[in-house]
């Protein structure tokens, strides 16, 4: 009865072909890293990109705002000194009949713009 032999791997030649393999592991490992790290960098420069618009778009409103702030300013102080002379102009003796007259002025001209903008 011959006995056989069993082969047992050749160790120095495992080994080397085992360093083989993780190198080839790892390398793969980097590429990987390397692409989502590339990917990573493209996804930051967007979002940076979206922000420098953002931004411009805030200090345009902002600009937007403070006009339509002094625009109010105007309009309010334009209206506070025709109160102030509507209000001296009722106060006098001629001022009453100079009041209705205004209002029947006011009134026919809100009538002509419905009239109109009605056509």
């Amino acid at each position: 009865m011959a006995f056989k032999r069993s082969r047992q791997p050749n160790n120095s030649n495992n080994k080397g072909h085992n360093h083989n393999y993780l190198q080839q592991q790892n390398q793969e490992a980097e590429k990987q890293n390397e692409l989502k790290i590339e990917h990573l960098k493209n996804k930051v420069i967007g979002i940076k990109s979206i922000s420098y618009d953002i931004q411009n778009e805030i200090r345009s409103q902002n600009q937007l705002l403070d006009e339509l702030e002094n625009n109010f300013s105007s309009a309010n102080s334009l209206l506070d000194r025709t109160v102030n002379r509507i209000s001296t102009l009722i106060s006098s003796s001629t001022g009453q009949h100079m009041c209705w007259l205004f209002l029947f002025v006011f009134a026919v001209l809100i009538f002509i713009y419905f009239y109109l903008k009605r056509k």
